[in-house]
């Protein structure tokens, strides 16, 4: 998953030797989201396959066979949140860490010992958060972390919720990907039928502990200070 089986077959190599330390994190999402990038992919190919787009159907004509056999063995749609949700459970650690790093402050003083400023950023304290060159990367980090990281904690905690529900369904959001994707994280909880309480909120709290336990082992081995 990290990408690290390429160093066992090629050599050390530097991408650049202009890469800035900001650069150099942020490349760290690459190795986390490659994967989501092999789904997209392979949805484009069996969507062209699908639609008998010409240059696929010559690709895919010595194994023609095998491929109707699979599809009709596995539904496309199902296949791909499960993926999908899949790859959210390998990569969402990672995801946040790097998202962490980016955003990690640090306190610099002056030979006094008087505060200069609680906003340099942790990994080069020349560079000072959400000013400069840092601008467009603490976006970047604040964005992921945000729809990546805890958007599906709050559709987590909230879409067991009848009201919620019923205002996905009116605003034509309450599609049949969403309702899989959903139900692979909380189809273990009980659902709240048969006289029971729904406990599939509870879902989140995998998620919720992940995010909490990064920001105490950066806090733990870095001591950042955040003011």
């Amino acid at each position: 998953w990290n990408l690290e089986f390429f160093s066992s077959i090629l050599p050390a190599a530097c991408i650049s030797e202009n890469l800035s330390t900001l650069q150099a994190i942020s490349l760290r999402y690459l190795s986390a989201f490659y994967p989501l990038l092999l789904i997209l992919l392979t949805y484009i190919f069996l969507k062209f396959y699908e639609y008998d787009f010409k240059p696929v159907s010559v690709i895919t004509r010595p194994i023609h066979k095998c491929c109707v056999r699979l599809r009709s063995y596995y539904d496309l749609q199902f296949s791909l949140v499960h993926t999908f949700a899949t790859f959210l459970l390998l990569s969402y650690t990672k995801v946040a860490y790097v998202s962490y790093s980016l955003l990690a402050p640090t306190q610099i003083y002056n030979a006094s010992g008087t505060l200069v400023t609680s906003r340099a950023w942790y990994f080069d304290a020349s560079v000072i958060l959400f000013k400069g060159d840092h601008i467009p990367y603490g976006i970047l980090a604040m964005a992921i972390l945000i729809v990546y990281n805890i958007l599906p904690v709050i559709l987590l905690l909230v879409y067991p919720m009848k009201p919620f529900r019923k205002c996905l369904y009116k605003l034509k959001l309450n599609s049949v990907a969403l309702n899989l994707f959903m139900d692979t994280f909380q189809g273990c909880y009980k659902d709240g039928t048969a006289d029971t309480r729904d406990l599939r909120s509870f879902s989140c709290l995998y998620f919720l502990l992940r995010l909490f336990f990064i920001l105490v082992r950066l806090l733990a081995t870095y001591g950042w200070h955040w003011g």
